[in-house]
């Protein structure tokens, strides 16, 4: 027997306190410790609602794909696609035309492909809404797929260790990877508490992910290969959810309550300091690929989707409804590896010193660490 999605469950009656399905797929419409500074939890200015047209070019930036929202009384869970400014508006493929259920999106580094969670099983389909599979097909409950930088792994959240909760309700929840043919299943996490919403870091090495705790939610990451605990990326109160690695590898976006009571978006560095509120109604973030932009859902449970300028923190809305929205990847770059840009110092990794040098791949570039 699947049990429905225990960790969202739970987490939005968590937040919600603190703060204060049915029918086949329809055919196809188109212990080790990290060093880990305190963060300290600085708000950032808020944000201010562009109405007028700004020339940021998002129609150079890709595509994003997302889901119907919720809505009462005319509920549905469908896929479907946009360019990144908003406009060619289309949909890939209904899902259910009765219920809504929330998925979780995830682009193919290549953008062939996107996989997604539905009725407790991963998905995958090709980027035009055709030739859907799925992929994990079992008895546990599989969620938040996310693609490993080199197409080659999927993470995800599973009950398939089949751990229960004290209370005989839920199964506890664990990060999962597994090659893209199947093989190699690897449990990254081991715990008695829900953990979901894996994401990759840039150079597939670290997975970072949220954990939800009796009284908190917090962002973890651990070694790609579950070498190691995973560890808390930031020291702060509160509930604190969807991470979002960006592409440069610089910073983590997330899902936090912890603004103004109810939820919102903070950045902070990967190792959890400099965390910083950027808008104080929104969840669910995903990054442009040049890191410059967040999509994300806006104004709490309005079923609409914004883009956010993370430097200057415009914010814009589009003229869509729709929520939980991914960012397609940059295209195809070799990347480079540039000794000449060696920084010259290393960090203790997980007991281990690691060289830090940096990789630059047409516009952008990140930080990649080796051992020596």
């Amino acid at each position: 027997m699947k049990f429905h999605n225990p960790y969202n469950v739970i987490l939005a009656l968590t937040v919600i306190l603190g703060a204060c399905s049915s029918g086949p797929l329809a055919e196809n419409t188109a212990a080790t410790t990290y060093p880990t500074p305190l963060a300290t939890h600085s708000p950032s200015p808020s944000a201010t609602d562009s109405t007028t047209a700004v020339p940021w070019n998002l129609e150079a930036l890709g595509q994003i794909v997302y889901q119907t929202p919720y809505e009462f009384g005319n509920s549905r869970t469908e896929i479907l696609i946009m360019d990144a400014d908003g406009s060619i508006q289309r949909p890939l493929r209904t899902l259910d035309e009765d219920t809504y259920e929330e998925i979780h999106l995830a682009w193919s580094p290549d953008g062939g492909e996107i996989a997604f969670n539905f009725h407790g099983d991963i998905y995958i389909m090709s980027a035009d809404g055709s030739e859907l599979r799925n992929f994990t097909d079992s008895q546990s409950y599989d969620d938040s797929p996310a693609w490993s930088p080199d197409g080659q792994y999927l993470a995800y959240a599973s009950t398939q260790a089949g751990v229960l909760h004290p209370s005989g309700q839920a199964l506890f929840v664990d990060i999962y990877t597994i090659r893209i043919d199947g093989s190699d299943p690897t449990r990254l996490t081991s715990s008695d508490r829900y953990c979901s919403n894996p994401a990759w870091s840039p150079s597939g090495e670290f997975i970072a992910y949220d954990c939800l705790l009796a009284e908190s939610s917090e962002i973890y990451i651990v070694s790609a290969t579950g070498a190691g605990q995973g560890i808390p990326s930031a020291n702060i109160d509160g509930y604190h959810h969807h991470p979002a690695w960006s592409p440069d590898g610089r910073s983590i976006a997330f899902t936090s309550s912890t603004l103004n009571g109810w939820l919102g978006i903070s950045i902070m560095e990967p190792d959890g300091s400099n965390v910083r509120e950027i808008n104080t109604s929104a969840s669910a973030p995903t990054w442009s690929p040049d890191s410059r932009f967040l999509a994300m859902n806006c104004a709490s449970w309005d079923g609409s989707i914004c883009i956010f300028e993370v430097d200057t923190g415009e914010l814009r809305r589009l003229d869509v409804r729709g929520s939980n929205p991914a960012w397609s990847p940059a295209p195809a770059q070799a990347a480079t590896s540039h000794p000449d840009f060696s920084l010259g110092w290393s960090r203790l990794l997980a007991g281990e010193v690691y060289q830090v040098s940096a990789v630059i791949a047409g516009d952008n570039y990140w930080l990649e660490y080796s051992a020596p």
